[in-house]
């Protein structure tokens, strides 16, 4: 996901209901993303980041942050599957 980063950090500057701070700098992201591999997710269409979810957890509980999609490709079940996966990620880490 590193690769993801300026994709995904676009799609949040342009939804209206993610706030965003120092926490999500790109070393912070990636930081994140060293502590907890795996949990999170991006969706893409042929050429663009239409959705993320960052899933963490500190060894006991998951924690979900930016579950985001593109306006013009909502209602479509791309959040689902996004948290559907986060999710299944952290059963699979045996988070519950």
């Amino acid at each position: 996901m590193p690769a993801d980063y300026a994709g995904a950090r676009s799609l949040w500057e342009t939804t209206e209901v993610v706030g965003l701070s120092s926490a999500d700098e790109k070393h912070a992201i990636l930081a994140g993303l060293a502590r907890n591999p795996g949990p999170s997710f991006v969706a893409e269409d042929e050429r663009n980041i239409v959705g993320t979810i960052l899933v963490g957890h500190d060894g006991r509980r998951g924690l979900i942050h930016h579950l985001a999609v593109c306006a013009s490709q909502r209602r479509q079940g791309i959040a689902k599957h996004l948290l559907d996966s986060g999710i299944a990620a952290l059963g699979g880490a045996q988070i519950e």
